[in-house]
């Protein structure tokens, strides 16, 4: 065989494996199931600002399933940041009744 045959040969072995390679790592990632977000599933409340004071509220619920009688105007300028914006996430119920007691003392 003429060397210039062989590399056109080679070239389109190659390049034939390449695709071959490549369409398996897109079949591949496309089975792949991406993990849900983490805050959700990290956390089993989220303290949020809710009427001008402190809703509890679980991830799931658009509405609160508790309130805290704590206005957030009286929170240091962190908190009320935290609790206006993403909110706190607490993972359990422990932590969510030590929360409650520093913020209401």
């Amino acid at each position: 065989m003429e060397p210039a045959k062989r590399f056109a040969y080679r070239l389109a072995l190659m390049l034939l494996m390449l695709i071959i390679a490549a369409a398996a790592a897109v079949v591949s990632a496309a089975g792949r199931r991406e993990p849900p977000p983490a805050s959700a599933e990290e956390h089993a409340y989220l303290l949020r600002e809710y009427q001008d004071q402190i809703g509890v509220f679980r991830p799931e619920n658009a509405d609160p399933v508790r309130m805290i009688h704590v206005y957030v105007d009286t929170l240091p300028a962190a908190d009320q940041l935290e609790l206006r914006g993403e909110g706190i996430p607490v993972p359990d119920e422990e932590k969510l009744l030590s929360l409650i007691e520093d913020l209401e003392s």
